[in-house]
Protein backbone atom coordinates (compact mmCIF):
# COMPACT_ATOMS: atom_id res chain seq x y z
CA UNK A 1 0.00 0.00 0.00
CA UNK A 2 1.33 3.33 -0.50
CA UNK A 3 1.02 6.99 0.44
CA UNK A 4 -0.05 9.22 -2.18
CA UNK A 5 2.81 11.57 -1.91
CA UNK A 6 5.15 12.82 0.46
CA UNK A 7 3.56 12.98 3.90
CA UNK A 8 2.73 16.42 5.36
CA UNK A 9 4.28 17.12 9.00
CA UNK A 10 1.02 16.46 11.02
CA UNK A 11 2.92 15.69 13.96
CA UNK A 12 3.37 19.46 14.65
CA UNK A 13 0.60 19.61 15.34
CA UNK A 14 0.60 17.08 18.38
CA UNK A 15 0.93 17.91 21.85
CA UNK A 16 4.55 17.62 23.63
CA UNK A 17 2.50 16.82 27.03
CA UNK A 18 3.09 13.05 28.81
CA UNK A 19 -0.04 13.96 31.51
CA UNK A 20 -2.23 13.77 28.18
CA UNK A 21 -0.95 11.35 25.59
CA UNK A 22 -3.75 10.65 23.68
CA UNK A 23 -2.86 14.42 22.63
CA UNK A 24 0.67 12.97 21.07
CA UNK A 25 -1.09 11.13 18.99
CA UNK A 26 -2.83 11.74 15.44
CA UNK A 27 -5.77 9.78 14.90
CA UNK A 28 -6.28 8.06 11.87
CA UNK A 29 -9.91 7.14 10.29
CA UNK A 30 -10.47 6.22 7.01
CA UNK A 31 -12.27 9.18 6.32
CA UNK A 32 -10.17 11.83 8.29
CA UNK A 33 -6.68 11.80 9.89
CA UNK A 34 -6.61 14.09 12.71
CA UNK A 35 -3.95 15.93 15.23
CA UNK A 36 -4.32 18.92 18.20
CA UNK A 37 -2.21 20.43 20.73
CA UNK A 38 -5.69 21.72 22.27
CA UNK A 39 -4.48 25.13 20.43
CA UNK A 40 -4.16 24.55 17.12
CA UNK A 41 -6.07 21.39 15.10
CA UNK A 42 -5.30 20.05 11.29
CA UNK A 43 -7.80 17.97 9.89
CA UNK A 44 -6.61 16.05 6.70
CA UNK A 45 -8.52 13.94 4.36
CA UNK A 46 -7.44 10.48 4.49
CA UNK A 47 -8.19 9.97 0.91
CA UNK A 48 -5.98 12.72 0.14
CA UNK A 49 -2.59 11.12 1.99
CA UNK A 50 -3.46 7.03 1.49
CA UNK A 51 -4.35 5.19 -1.79
CA UNK A 52 -7.82 3.31 -1.79
CA UNK A 53 -6.14 0.12 -1.40
CA UNK A 54 -4.17 1.14 2.50
CA UNK A 55 -7.60 2.53 3.57
CA UNK A 56 -9.32 -0.35 3.00
CA UNK A 57 -6.74 -2.62 4.47
CA UNK A 58 -6.28 -0.42 7.77
CA UNK A 59 -8.28 -0.15 11.12
CA UNK A 60 -11.33 2.06 11.41
CA UNK A 61 -9.64 4.05 14.01
CA UNK A 62 -6.32 4.10 15.73
CA UNK A 63 -3.56 6.52 17.24
CA UNK A 64 0.26 6.85 15.69
CA UNK A 65 2.63 8.53 18.01
CA UNK A 66 3.86 12.08 16.74
CA UNK A 67 7.27 10.74 16.75
CA UNK A 68 6.17 7.38 14.79
CA UNK A 69 4.38 9.66 12.11
CA UNK A 70 7.71 12.16 12.08
CA UNK A 71 9.48 8.72 10.90
CA UNK A 72 7.47 7.59 8.43
CA UNK A 73 7.81 11.23 6.71
CA UNK A 74 11.14 11.06 6.63
CA UNK A 75 11.58 7.44 4.91
CA UNK A 76 8.37 5.71 3.44
CA UNK A 77 7.62 5.00 -0.36
CA UNK A 78 5.21 1.65 0.51
CA UNK A 79 3.01 1.04 4.07
CA UNK A 80 1.45 -2.04 5.05
CA UNK A 81 -0.76 -2.16 7.62
CA UNK A 82 -1.52 -5.97 9.15
CA UNK A 83 -1.75 -7.60 12.56
CA UNK A 84 -2.07 -4.44 13.96
CA UNK A 85 1.10 -3.01 12.99
CA UNK A 86 2.13 -0.54 10.49
CA UNK A 87 5.74 -1.70 8.13
CA UNK A 88 7.34 0.54 6.63
CA UNK A 89 9.37 -0.12 3.48
CA UNK A 90 11.84 2.21 1.73
CA UNK A 91 13.57 1.44 -1.62
CA UNK A 92 11.98 -1.92 -1.68
CA UNK A 93 13.75 -3.05 1.90
CA UNK A 94 12.42 -3.54 4.68
CA UNK A 95 13.13 -0.13 7.31
CA UNK A 96 11.27 -0.86 10.61
CA UNK A 97 7.29 -1.34 11.80
CA UNK A 98 5.58 -0.20 14.94
CA UNK A 99 2.37 -1.16 16.70
CA UNK A 100 -0.62 0.82 15.77
CA UNK A 101 -2.05 2.57 19.84
CA UNK A 102 -5.84 2.21 19.57
CA UNK A 103 -8.59 4.03 21.45
CA UNK A 104 -9.39 2.76 25.13
CA UNK A 105 -13.49 2.39 23.17
CA UNK A 106 -11.98 1.35 19.35
CA UNK A 107 -9.79 -1.78 20.50
CA UNK A 108 -9.71 -4.70 18.75
CA UNK A 109 -11.50 -7.29 20.69
CA UNK A 110 -8.87 -9.07 22.45
CA UNK A 111 -6.51 -5.97 21.91
CA UNK A 112 -3.79 -6.63 24.50
CA UNK A 113 -1.51 -3.29 23.15
CA UNK A 114 -1.00 0.24 24.12
CA UNK A 115 -4.17 2.49 24.67
CA UNK A 116 -3.86 5.81 24.25
CA UNK A 117 -7.01 7.04 25.77
CA UNK A 118 -9.77 8.31 23.65
CA UNK A 119 -9.16 11.34 21.18
CA UNK A 120 -11.06 14.76 21.86
CA UNK A 121 -14.11 15.05 20.22
CA UNK A 122 -12.56 17.79 18.10
CA UNK A 123 -15.61 18.55 15.54
CA UNK A 124 -17.87 20.10 18.84
CA UNK A 125 -14.92 22.71 18.78
CA UNK A 126 -15.22 23.71 14.72
CA UNK A 127 -17.56 26.54 14.66
CA UNK A 128 -20.05 26.51 11.90
CA UNK A 129 -22.16 29.88 12.19
CA UNK A 130 -22.65 32.78 13.71
CA UNK A 131 -20.13 34.96 11.81
CA UNK A 132 -19.05 38.27 13.22
CA UNK A 133 -17.12 41.24 12.46
CA UNK A 134 -13.71 41.01 13.89
CA UNK A 135 -11.46 44.05 14.46
CA UNK A 136 -8.76 43.10 16.51
CA UNK A 137 -7.54 39.37 17.18
CA UNK A 138 -4.48 38.06 18.54
CA UNK A 139 -2.84 35.28 16.91
CA UNK A 140 0.42 33.18 17.98
CA UNK A 141 3.12 32.96 15.68
CA UNK A 142 4.53 29.83 16.45
CA UNK A 143 0.93 27.83 16.36
CA UNK A 144 0.25 29.63 12.93
CA UNK A 145 3.30 28.46 11.09
CA UNK A 146 2.78 25.06 12.79
CA UNK A 147 -0.62 24.52 11.85
CA UNK A 148 0.07 25.75 8.09
CA UNK A 149 3.45 23.48 8.01
CA UNK A 150 0.93 20.39 8.76
CA UNK A 151 -2.10 22.01 6.42
CA UNK A 152 0.51 21.66 3.21
CA UNK A 153 2.39 19.01 1.63
CA UNK A 154 6.11 19.69 1.66
CA UNK A 155 6.33 19.92 -2.42
CA UNK A 156 3.25 22.74 -1.94
CA UNK A 157 5.35 25.99 -3.74
CA UNK A 158 2.44 28.07 -2.31
CA UNK A 159 0.80 28.60 0.79
CA UNK A 160 -1.93 30.93 1.09
CA UNK A 161 -4.09 30.80 3.60
CA UNK A 162 -7.33 32.26 4.29
CA UNK A 163 -8.76 32.73 7.62
CA UNK A 164 -13.05 32.54 8.68
CA UNK A 165 -13.87 34.63 12.08
CA UNK A 166 -16.41 33.95 14.16
CA UNK A 167 -15.83 36.14 16.79
CA UNK A 168 -12.84 37.46 19.11
CA UNK A 169 -12.76 34.40 21.31
CA UNK A 170 -13.71 31.82 19.39
CA UNK A 171 -11.94 29.24 17.25
CA UNK A 172 -10.24 30.89 13.33
CA UNK A 173 -10.83 28.45 10.78
CA UNK A 174 -7.70 28.56 8.31
CA UNK A 175 -8.05 26.50 4.78
CA UNK A 176 -5.45 27.22 1.57
CA UNK A 177 -6.57 30.07 0.14
CA UNK A 178 -6.35 28.12 -3.14
CA UNK A 179 -9.23 25.64 -4.09
CA UNK A 180 -6.96 23.54 -6.29
CA UNK A 181 -5.42 22.19 -3.27
CA UNK A 182 -6.61 19.19 -1.47
CA UNK A 183 -9.61 19.44 1.15
CA UNK A 184 -7.31 20.22 4.33
CA UNK A 185 -8.92 22.30 7.27
CA UNK A 186 -6.85 23.75 10.46
CA UNK A 187 -8.55 25.70 13.45
CA UNK A 188 -6.47 27.69 15.76
CA UNK A 189 -7.31 29.47 19.00
CA UNK A 190 -7.33 33.27 19.74
CA UNK A 191 -4.62 34.82 22.00
CA UNK A 192 -5.99 37.31 24.49
CA UNK A 193 -4.91 40.68 23.52
CA UNK A 194 -4.01 42.74 26.50
CA UNK A 195 -3.00 46.56 26.27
Amino acid sequence: MRTKKSLPKIHLACANDSLRPVMEHILITKDEIVASDAHIIVIHKTENIFDEESIKAMPERFLIHKNQWKEICKNHDRLTFKNNQIIVNHNNTYNFCFDISFENDYAPKGYKGYYAGNFPDYKKVIPTKFKESVYEIGLNPKLLKNLVDTMFFPYAEVKNIKFTFYGKDRAIIVEPADSSVPTVKGLIMPVMITI
